[in-house]
């Protein structure tokens, strides 16, 4: 037999709630209640557990090139990876965030648990000799130097000597290699309930402007100027903007996401007391979030 509980002014059943017990937080298995005189039991009588699920996972973008005393490459993209894959109910599932790269340093992976591994984006070109290195997507190159390769997204641009760096890759887009240096374009996604651009490459530094980095949260490259390098925005996995010699301070990598959602017809997940996970119940969709590292268990 079912019960139901009032929570914030509606009645819901009870799934997904918790109890401190022996001072460790538990999920309700059973609950019991005395009618009649006899103990009867009114639950579980919840939705099974879904034995599938959707996802998208983007890693940590690399950094824009930087201590160059020229015109250094944008930062590479956080891989992307989006599908479907089969899950056990009942298992824990590691979910790692990946951090984006510090200023000369690829980002770093985002998984799920051993099923789902995007890789960080690669680094920029930050000096006479440097290619951008090969990630996620690739890192652009140094001026006058290749960008590197991307195994989930598309390749770093190339420099151009006295004028650019090369713009980092993208998901959806190489970046550019033809002096312009503008950061690769990322890929869109709707799984959250809104659709966004996710795993832009950064711009590299350019001789003639700023240049922006790639849709999908790419920072943008110095100028000749006072203009320095930005950021890659944050849980978008963007790649970081590079450095000129005027002020030699590059952008971060931005750090990468997990989406997870599976239609509500199945069974609710709490995640109590794990930082940067949140829950939306949209469009017929449990939706989870994850922007800090934790664990699911389905």
């Amino acid at each position: 037999m079912p019960f139901w509980v009032k929570n914030g002014g509606a009645w819901k059943p009870p799934t997904g709630y918790w109890v401190k017990n022996g001072g460790v937080w538990t999920p309700i298995k059973e609950a019991w209640v005395k009618d009649g005189g006899t103990w009867k039991k009114y639950w579980p009588n919840t939705p099974p557990s879904p034995t599938s699920i959707e996802y998208l996972a983007v890693g940590g973008g690399g950094s824009g090139g930087q201590n160059s005393g020229q015109f250094a490459g944008g930062g590479g993209a956080g891989g992307w990876q989006a599908g479907t894959i089969n899950v056990v109910p009942g298992q824990q599932y590691t979910i790692t965030i990946g951090g984006g790269g510090s200023p000369n340093a690829n980002g770093n992976n985002t998984s799920i648990g051993s099923l789902v591994t995007a890789i960080g984006g690669g680094q920029a070109g930050y000096n006479g000799n440097s290619s951008g290195k090969a990630g996620g997507c690739g890192g652009g190159g140094h001026e006058g130097n290749p960008g590197g390769s991307g195994s989930q997204g598309q390749n770093g641009g190339s420099g151009v000597s006295n004028t650019a760096g090369g713009g980092g890759g993208g998901a959806g887009q190489a970046g550019n290699g033809n002096g312009t240096a503008r950061g690769g374009d990322g890929a869109s996604s709707a799984i959250s309930g809104t659709t966004l651009f996710y795993a832009g490459g950064g711009g590299g530094a350019n001789r003639n402007g700023v240049t922006a980095g790639g849709n999908g949260g790419g920072g943008s490259g110095a100028d000749n100027g006072s203009n320095k390098g930005t950021a890659g925005a944050a849980n978008r996995g963007g790649g970081g903007g590079g450095s000129a010699n005027s002020t030699l301070t590059a952008g971060a990598g931005g750090s990468g996401i997990i989406y997870i959602r599976y239609p509500n017809t199945f069974n609710y997940i709490d995640t109590p007391n794990r930082p940067g996970s949140s829950h939306d119940n949209l469009n017929g969709y449990h939706i989870y979030t994850f922007t800090g590292s934790g664990y699911i268990i389905f």
